[in-house]
């Protein structure tokens, strides 16, 4: 009997508040008994525990899967962090260099753009040309030299000095279209992305197959001098701004003449100052050979300016501008600030200058432009499917080997169609 009045008092105080009517169905007739009252009320009352018992449990699932989701976000996080610091190394370090070979381009302070790309620019230098010890080649040494140990006063030693022009007995008008005087020499290291360079003597052209890197004049020490090697100085030389304008002397700079028997003449003329050319190519895996030039960079216009191939559509850049103005306004400048370019496309020579600057005309003068384009950012797309991948709760979309071959392409649809 106390029990029952014990569940009678529970029973009233859950539901003092809700009708006879709101505990039954309303389609079900009203409680004849004392009894039928009670079973209502008991009856109700295991349906609330059950349903508390489900919703703790479904309460420590979502808690396990939270974790898994934790988890997973911590470890993309990481991921995310070690990029970033990629980037930032490889901000540093410059841009990125292309893993073909260098050369030299003497007399100028750029590379010629035609999928090369500077390493550093400075000055020529050398033995002083009286030097019968001094070394034979030309130098290029960087505008920022470091140092290791030192003792600044002169001793026993090789001496390297600056590298002046030596054309004063010739029309350098005829030559260069100005006097050069006897400046000194500027330089620069150019690094393609073609496989092969060769510096050919007694041609401002290149062979078929081969890419023009820059033509001029084949270039020494002079014949009375002590012996130096030849290089290939451009035909439309500079002075090196800064640089000394006194006849200094140093590593000199002249022109080189053909100078027949036992040089074969013709083709070659006695007196007859020899030019240069410095050239380059690809070499396909198989052996074959192919000419590449003006495409490396060429091939790019197309994505900025549709209209050259006949697309009706706006550039790659506007694109993109278009997407930012999507944004929230105060995010726009941290946007700009953390470009970053993936795919394939990327990879083609001068595409993430180009679209920095594209972009930088587009917005303010104010605003900075940043990006980020790490060498790997061909499989970009694959690393972060692979990191999305790894979270627990995406697993009910992987689509297994058997699964493909049963429902062909069809399966991404049934599968995906959430996502």
């Amino acid at each position: 009997m106390l029990i029952y009045w014990y569940h009678l008092l529970l029973a009233s105080a859950i539901f003092g508040a809700i009708s006879t009517e709101s505990v039954l169905n309303a389609d079900e007739p009203v409680c004849t008994s004392r009894y039928d009252y009670e079973y209502k009320v008991m009856k109700q009352l295991v349906n609330l525990d059950i349903h508390q018992d489900q919703s703790r449990d479904e309460i420590q699932n979502l808690k396990t899967e939270l974790g898994k989701v934790t988890d997973a976000l911590e470890r993309t996080s990481q991921t995310l962090r070690n990029l970033r610091s990629k980037f930032e190394l490889l901000e540093e370090q410059g841009p990125s260099h292309h893993s073909g070979p260098t050369y030299i381009r003497w007399g100028r302070t750029t590379c010629p753009g035609n999928g090369s790309e500077i390493v550093y620019k400075g000055f020529a230098a050398g033995s002083h040309y009286t030097s019968r010890g001094g070394a034979s080649t030309y130098l290029c040494l960087p505008e920022d030299p470091t140092w290791n140990r030192y003792e600044d006063q002169p001793q026993e030693s090789g001496k390297v000095w600056g590298a002046e022009y030596e054309f004063k007995y010739r029309n350098q008008q005829n030559f260069f279209g100005k006097d050069l005087g006897e400046q000194d020499v500027p330089c620069c290291v150019c690094s393609t992305s073609r496989t092969s360079v060769v510096m050919i003597p007694g041609r401002n052209l290149c062979y078929s197959g081969w890419t023009l890197e820059y033509d001029g004049y084949l270039t020494s020490g002079h014949d009375s001098h002590h012996a130096t090697e030849f290089v290939c100085l451009d035909g439309h030389p500079e002075a090196l701004k800064g640089g000394s304008k006194r006849n200094s002397n140093g590593k000199l700079f002249y022109f080189t003449e053909a100078q027949c028997d036992p040089l074969k003449c013709p083709p070659y003329v006695t007196g007859r100052e020899l030019t240069c050319a410095v050239c380059s190519k690809y070499e396909l895996s198989d052996g074959q050979s192919i000419s590449i030039g003006d495409e490396l960079f060429l091939c790019n216009e197309g994505l900025f300016k549709p209209e050259l191939l006949n697309v009706d559509s706006i550039g790659i850049h506007d694109h993109v501008f278009e997407s930012l103005m999507q944004c929230d306004i105060d995010t726009r400048r941290d946007i700009l600030a953390n470009v970053i370019i993936a795919g394939g496309t990327s990879l083609t020579s001068g595409f993430s200058e180009c679209l920095r600057k594209e972009l930088e005309v587009l917005c303010s003068k104010a605003t900075r432009v940043k990006i980020a384009a790490v060498p790997e950012r061909k499989m970009s797309s694959w690393f972060g499917g692979s990191i999305l991948a790894l979270l627990s709760s995406f697993q009910s979309q992987w689509i297994s080997k058997c699964e493909y071959e049963e429902f062909g392409p069809s399966i991404i649809y049934k599968k995906c169609h959430d996502l």
